[in-house]
């Protein structure tokens, strides 16, 4: 689950460097209709200054898009592939992180990496059915697939004193599933979660705009959100 301290907790302070290498070899990096794309990052905090504790991170992601055949009242017909998977080496789950003033900072270890970096899932990216970093461990696997449809039809491309135009509007069906484990292996793929939705999405002043609804084991969950989830 989140991390979350105590109310009287130490707060914690991190800082450092991330290393990101990429290579985009879409059509168009915001909307992505054929092509494909990958990267992977490092995150290290050396526990230097004001930084809590010292910590590092492992991501890799891929992504890839196939133009299906449209049908004549269809723009575009896309079907496009996830896969990503981070791992905190420097995570010690045997040894909770002690301050200096002795006290401990429930769920937190040594090692760890904060709220917004490592093994997490959940949230408007990532196994969409579930709170934000539901899940977070040492190693993470996830994987999704979405089919995207964009018809002819826009109802708000003739509409005169628009404040800001809507080029497409289009629909998604996808499919979500993922896990995270203490250990980087083959358990990672055992009782995975899952999770299915749809949204609706408009590429408005070119940003992808998209309200969703997911589905899964604990519930639905909706989101308003910029950009495609990958």
């Amino acid at each position: 689950t989140a991390d979350k301290l105590q109310p009287d907790a130490p707060q914690l302070a991190t800082n450092g460097l991330k290393f990101i290498f990429s290579h985009d070899n879409t059509d168009y990096p915001d909307n992505p209709l054929r092509g494909y794309s990958f990267s992977f990052q490092y995150a290290q905090d050396f526990g230097y200054g004001s930084s809590t504790q010292q910590w590092n991170a492992l991501e890799a992601e891929y992504s890839h898009y196939i133009e299906l055949p449209k049908a004549s009242w269809m723009r575009h017909d896309v079907l496009a592939f996830n896969v990503w998977s981070a791992y905190s080496p420097s995570w010690d789950k045997s040894s909770p992180y002690i301050f200096e003033d002795g006290t401990a900072a429930k769920n937190i270890d040594e090692g760890q990496p904060p709220m917004w970096e490592g093994a997490r899932l959940g949230g408007f990216d990532r196994m969409r059915a579930y709170d934000s970093s539901r899940f977070n461990d040492k190693a993470a696997i996830y994987g999704a697939v979405e089919y995207r449809f964009i018809p002819q039809l826009n109802p708000m491309q003739d509409q005169g004193g628009r404040p800001i135009p809507m080029d497409w509007f289009y629909g998604v069906f996808f499919a979500e599933s993922g896990r995270v484990a203490p250990q980087y292996n083959l358990d990672l793929f055992k009782d995975m979660k899952y999770d299915v939705g749809f949204s609706v999405r408009a590429l408005t002043a070119t940003v992808p705009v998209r309200f969703e609804m997911a589905f899964g084991s604990e519930g639905s969950t909706m989101w308003v959100m910029l950009k495609q989830p990958f």
